[in-house]
């Protein structure tokens, strides 16, 4: 099982994204959210990290 982790900005983002990569992939991969504000300090281990933003700077 592949590992995933979904950055947002936003929960409700994040959530989204995880149920459509449940929908694509079942249950091939565990995924978990990570807000961005919880970023700092923060580690984990994944093998894929997903970044979603309205920009990036």
């Amino acid at each position: 099982m592949k590992r995933i982790m979904v950055i947002s900005d936003g929960r409700n983002t994040g959530q989204a994204l995880i149920q459509q990569l449940k929908g694509l992939f079942g249950n091939e991969v565990s995924a978990e959210n990570l807000l961005l504000k919880e970023l700092p300090g923060k580690s984990f281990d994944s093998d894929l990290v997903i970044y979603t933003s309205g920009y990036v700077k």
